[in-house]
């Protein structure tokens, strides 16, 4: 869970099946159950090199990232991973978990917000993976 509800470390992640063509992956966790207009978005991460098949536990929180890659914005304003902290009582909150593999280089870089991924995402997904994962405060 996140700041304030639990330790706010990113979890390990794993994929495989990258397609030979990638040339950057990019990564999003976001929460499209939260009471707002928009999902809310816990983590835009990208510049991955496609030759990478996961991260370590906390290895997206800003304080530990690589430069192999650039952090973004979430909706806590603040660069890299930040942990679910779903309203209490509010029910059960999914958390989307996203991998895109690109055909060329997104031009993201470190401050992106998800509107900027989603821009550099347009006509350049070669491959896509979710994983989704529920949490729920009483």
């Amino acid at each position: 869970a996140g700041e304030g509800v639990g330790d706010n470390v990113s979890p390990p992640l794993a994929w495989r099946n990258v397609p030979d063509r990638a040339v950057e992956l990019v990564l999003n966790i976001e929460d499209p159950d939260a009471p707002l207009r928009r999902p809310f978005v816990h983590l835009v991460a990208a510049c991955i090199p496609p030759s990478i098949s996961g991260v370590a536990e906390s290895a997206l929180n800003a304080s530990s990232f690589s430069t192999q890659r650039e952090l973004g914005l979430t909706t806590f304003r603040k660069l890299g991973y930040g942990g679910p902290r779903a309203l209490p009582g509010h029910g059960p909150h999914t958390y989307v978990f996203q991998v895109f593999a690109l055909a060329r280089k997104s031009g993201l870089q470190s401050g992106m917000t998800r509107d900027d991924v989603l821009r550099a995402l347009q006509d350049n997904v070669l491959a896509y993976g979710e994983l989704r994962g529920v949490f729920e405060r009483k």
